[in-house]
């Protein structure tokens, strides 16, 4: 049977079928699987949490641009999307997590409909199918950190722009909005979207695809209102201007600016360049975050597609540029150009850090599996999606089986259990000595935030760390002084404490330690 035969027969229940199989293994247990909570979630959520409950964020600024957080700052949208969920659920892992796993699940339709209109139908089906069944999409959808949400912007803004080439020019505002929206998704996109925005114009005028009207420039004017305020966010942390603290809008100034994060010298450090590549080829950083060993980020078997498919997609988008004609490769191209630049800019680079990379590597894997379907030699292009079909299957029932616990030893559950063991001992103070950072104290005790600001305690004024807050101290793991009635600690230091008379409850990789017959007392 024919391919072309199958998509005019099977075409809709095909698409409506991978989008649900798509969103099924995006939003299926996603309060507990992965369970327990990272640091940056626990943090984004009590700063929504704080938002709604008081007004301002932990810091104390009325709807802030940019969250102080760490004292180096936080993306921000994350946040403000969280807001609605926590307002119905409350502060629980589903509810925190809910927009990241639906934005995910919008990428599939606007991924298959950006390539329908940038290419055919069957590309459109081929596209939809990989992301789907990606590896790094699923679980990235699957835990709310902040910056996870650029990819899906920058798809939105490109879907839009590319609408309002072939569509109305009206889809430029909207494609402005989820650009604009995007610079509050990923600090990286400060430099990521003037590029990709400015080439996509630039293109689409040499390419006479479009013309300067109105609407190419409110197009402008919108996203460059958008990116007023973290210019503002810029000079107020370089020390040109003052903070704004107002009660409608705050551009706080930080403790800390990462402003080092990019060095420019890096591009002609080959050791950035082998550092990306090893990357790409062993598909992992070597955390459990993004991709798991065996299947990779768009699984092991898929590098080669992707790199046939990228020489074919500049080849035609060099064809075309030749003969000044309009190639939707492009787009992409410029926006995988923009990604891997910044890649190279990074004085560190994870699968999180340079998730903008993703989206256009897949697509790339899209070319090269369409070329190879269309091959004479139908076999090559049936078993490789059927081979795709089935590393999905296998890692499905991984991901929600074995990989459940590999995932555990970075999101901690036992935390919860041993917090709230801790504090059903006494009303006593709790000396947190784990390695686990502080924000999840806050998030699973729901410490009210008005609290948390009237108690957090700090060293000194240039450190953003509180030292106390609540019933909570917290201490360096090695402190050698055992002088508290409640410990919560590693369990690894577990001896020390029995051999001072604690007694000790496990929970995995922490415990409870507290001194029999003081727990009460003055």
């Amino acid at each position: 049977m024919k391919w072309n035969f199958n998509i005019k027969r099977w075409k809709t229940p095909l698409v409506l079928t991978l989008i649900l199989l798509g969103i099924l293994v995006r939003l299926l247990y996603l309060g507990t699987m992965p369970d327990g909570i990272n640091q940056d979630e626990a943090m984004a959520a009590y700063e929504s949490y704080s938002l709604l409950k008081t007004g301002v964020d932990i810091s104390g600024y009325h709807n802030p641009v940019y969250l102080e957080a760490w004292g180096d700052g936080m993306n921000a949208l994350e946040t403000y999307l969280m807001m609605p969920a926590i307002s119905v659920f409350g502060l629980e892992i589903f509810a925190i997590r809910l927009p990241q796993a639906l934005i995910g699940c919008l990428c599939l339709p606007v991924f298959y409909l950006l390539l329908k209109r940038l290419s055919d139908e069957k590309t459109a089906l081929i596209g939809l199918l990989l992301l789907a069944m990606n590896p790094w999409h699923i679980m990235m959808c699957r835990w709310a950190l902040e910056s996870n949400l650029a990819p899906a912007f920058l798809l939105f803004g490109l879907y839009f722009f590319v609408l309002g080439l072939q569509k109305h020019p009206a889809y430029y505002l909207l494609s402005a909005l989820c650009y604009g929206l995007s610079l509050y998704t990923y600090a990286i996109l400060w430099l990521i979207v003037p590029i990709v925005v400015g080439c996509q114009i630039l293109y689409a005028l040499f390419s006479k695809n479009a013309r300067i009207t109105g609407w190419t420039i409110g197009f402008v004017l919108l996203l460059f209102l958008f990116a007023l305020p973290l210019i503002l966010l810029m000079l107020i942390n370089q020390g040109s201007l003052p903070e704004i603290k107002a009660s409608w809008l705050s551009i706080p100034g930080m403790f800390g600016w990462r402003s080092g994060d990019l060095v420019l010298r890096n591009l002609i450090r080959p050791g950035s360049y082998l550092q990306l590549l090893k990357l790409f080829l062993r598909q992992t950083d070597d955390t459990v975050f993004g991709s798991f060993p065996g299947f990779g980020l768009y699984y092991m078997f898929s590098a080669p597609i992707i790199l046939y498919g990228f020489f074919t997609a500049v080849q035609n988008s060099i064809r075309a540029f030749r003969a000044r004609r309009f190639a939707p490769d492009f787009f992409l191209l410029l926006w995988l150009f923009a990604a891997v630049l910044l890649s190279l800019l990074l004085t560190r680079i994870n699968i999180n850090r340079i998730n903008a990379i993703h989206l256009p590597l897949i697509y790339c894997c899209v070319i090269g599996l369409r070329r190879l379907i269309d091959l004479p030699h139908k076999v090559i292009g049936g078993g490789l999606i059927a081979l795709y079909c089935v590393s999905f299957l296998a890692f499905s029932v991984y991901y929600f089986g074995p990989g459940q616990n590999e995932l555990a030893t970075e999101f901690q559950p036992e935390v919860r259990s041993a917090l709230s063991y801790a504090e059903s001992l006494s009303d006593d103070t709790i000396v947190w000595r784990n390695p686990a950072r502080y924000t999840k104290i806050l998030f699973y005790t729901k410490l009210d935030p008005a609290v948390y600001r009237e108690t957090a305690q700090y060293e000194n004024p240039d450190d953003p760390t509180p030292y106390a807050f609540g019933r909570y101290v917290i201490e360096p793991p090695d402190e050698p002084e055992l002088g508290a009635k409640i410990y919560l600690i590693d369990s690894a230091d577990s001896a020390r404490y029995l051999d001072a008379g604690y007694v000790v409850q496990g929970f995995q990789s922490c415990s409870v330690a507290w001194l029999p017959g003081a727990l009460g007392s003055d």
